[in-house]
């Protein structure tokens, strides 16, 4: 089992006018390699995996339009942190609307059989997770208007879904609580 820490910020980039996330990660097993991303989001323009693209046969969720293609560094960030024993996938959520803006894993993967199947868990995760850390933050605020939900952890019996928002993105990991104990 792997056990992750997430810090995210976001800020404005005067010169491109572009919102700028930063994600970075420590994941503690055997390595103590830190790792830190950026992920720049331009102007929105549509991708092939819009919903309104005519060339759309992914049963998976579509993807965010308001996003670029997400760098070399951000894929690898996130192949490194799905193949981490027990994980089963990993998540970057808009948080204002739920969209996926990357998916990674083997629960999300869009090909293969079971591709259906996997669409409909991406469906419910996002949902689930979208309305708790709503539900959470909101309860937060009410008790202390300037404290905010900074990690949010839930294990049931399967799973264990891990959960970073920000202001603009919602880091999501996806593993197996047993996996150590096999």
């Amino acid at each position: 089992m792997v056990s992750i820490q997430v810090a995210g910020t976001s800020a404005m980039d005067p010169f491109w006018n572009t919102d700028l996330l930063t994600l970075s990660y420590r994941a503690t097993q055997t390595d103590s390699e830190a790792a830190h991303v950026s992920i720049e989001t331009p102007t929105p323009r549509p991708l092939s995996s819009s919903p309104l693209s005519p060339h759309r046969k992914s049963p998976m969720p579509p993807c965010s339009s308001s996003t670029s293609a997400p760098s070399a560094e951000i894929e690898a960030t996130l192949t490194r942190l799905s193949s981490h024993q027990g994980v089963l996938g990993c998540l970057v959520l808009s948080r204002h609307d739920g969209l996926v803006i990357r998916s990674g894993g083997q629960m999300f993967d869009p090909s293969g059989p079971g591709a259906k199947q996997r669409a409909e868990m991406l469906k419910s995760v996002t949902r689930l997770v979208k309305s708790s850390v709503e539900s959470l933050a909101s309860d937060i605020r009410a008790i202390d208007e300037t404290d905010e939900l900074g990690f949010m952890r839930v294990r049931t019996k399967k799973y264990e879904i891990m959960i970073t928002p920000n202001d603009k993105y919602l880091l999501v990991v996806l593993q197996d609580p047993n996996a150590a104990a096999q």
